[in-house]
């Protein structure tokens, strides 16, 4: 009698097939979750400046163009995020965040974020 013990080759080939039909749904969708947490930092990174320049605007009675200034208010940026004030006045404020990682930049203005095109 032989009681070898092991495994067939068509059930290695199974576990095999299985675990690379996995792989490949799991995968795209690791990336999908990392691009978002890319866009929510980028997101994260605007909605500080813009509380940032209220306060700034409280004691000052205009927007700044200065990211040091708003970092005495509490702004603080992340150093993947590429954070920009495109203009600043008495009445309204513009800015922008991409993450390095993501395709998508994001702008305010006057508070409001958005994805541009």
């Amino acid at each position: 009698m032989n009681n070898k013990k092991g495994f067939t080759l068509l059930e290695l080939i199974i576990v095999v097939v299985i675990i690379g039909a996995l792989a490949a749904i799991s995968i795209p969708q690791f990336y999908s979750y990392k691009a978002r947490g890319y866009d929510a930092v980028a997101t994260n990174v605007l909605k500080s400046a813009a509380i940032a320049q209220e306060g700034y605007f409280t004691d000052n009675q205009e927007y700044t163009l200065v990211e040091e200034d708003l970092m005495q208010y509490g702004h603080q940026s992340d150093p993947g995020v590429n954070f920009v004030i495109l203009a600043a006045n008495k009445n309204r404020y513009m800015m922008e965040a991409s993450h390095n990682d993501s395709s998508n930049t994001y702008g305010t203005t006057s508070g409001t974020v958005v994805l541009k095109q």
